[in-house]
């Protein structure tokens, strides 16, 4: 690539991940467990909706920067806020990546969890951040494991730590967070100040135990989620 046309340092820091890296080495006969892609086919409601928008002859002026009021209104009702704090992206990691960007300077601290989706340390530090790592609880013959610690992460924290990341339910792991120990950190975090992002991409995929949104605790941070693992519209 031309010098003058170098990547910049946050578009440096965007590393290609083993899953990606490997998916590119398989051939034809290959069965892909790599990534989170359902099989479920997008409903005939919105297909047929689609295509009448697709081949209609209408006047589309530009969108505002949230997204349209009327989706951002079925956001809102969906989970029970105003549609001003609403914001539509294209998928769940633009939507961190502009969370992130907007809410990080540079020498802040993002606490991830180990293990975690590798996408999120590379927009911690695209973003100029840092990210630490907080272990989750490892399985047992007696628990299945991969909760939160609540003591371990919020031993974590200092005075340079801007956002905990959550992961609720969990992608590699498959993991729901307790109700408890989930309301326990975020219930700290806003006594010291600290803010949260809770990825909940997964909250339909939930077949033992009972999903808790990190928004039932405290609405003083940002919650992602998305149609492509619901509704298979990528």
């Amino acid at each position: 690539m031309s010098a003058v046309l170098r990547p910049s340092s946050m578009a440096r820091a965007i590393e290609p991940t083993m899953i990606r890296s490997l998916r590119a080495k398989m051939g034809s006969s290959t069965i892909d467990f790599g990534l989170g892609q359902t099989d479920l086919e997008v409903t005939q409601a919105v297909a047929r909706h689609l295509r009448r928008s697709m081949s209609a002859s209408i006047y589309a002026p530009y969108t505002p920067n949230a997204g349209l009021f009327r989706a951002r209104q079925a956001v809102a009702d969906h989970v029970g806020c105003d549609p001003q704090e609403v914001m539509l992206t294209c998928g769940v990691q633009q939507g961190l990546a502009v969370s992130l960007l907007g809410l990080c300077e540079s020498g802040d601290e993002v606490l991830v969890p180990d293990p975690g989706f590798p996408a999120y340390i590379n927009l911690v530090r695209a973003a100029g951040a840092t990210s630490i790592r907080y272990p989750l609880r490892s399985p047992t013959r007696e628990e299945p494991g991969w909760g939160l610690e609540p003591q371990e992460l919020l031993s974590r924290v200092t005075n340079r730590t801007r956002l905990v990341l959550f992961n609720n339910p969990s992608n590699p792991t498959g993991s729901v967070h307790d109700a408890e120990d989930l309301g326990e950190v975020i219930e700290e975090l806003g006594r010291r100040e600290v803010g949260w992002i809770s990825d909940e991409i997964y909250e339909d995929y939930v077949w033992e135990g009972e999903f808790s949104s990190a928004r039932s605790f405290d609405d003083r941070g940002v919650v992602l989620s998305g149609l492509s693992k619901s509704h298979h519209m990528m």
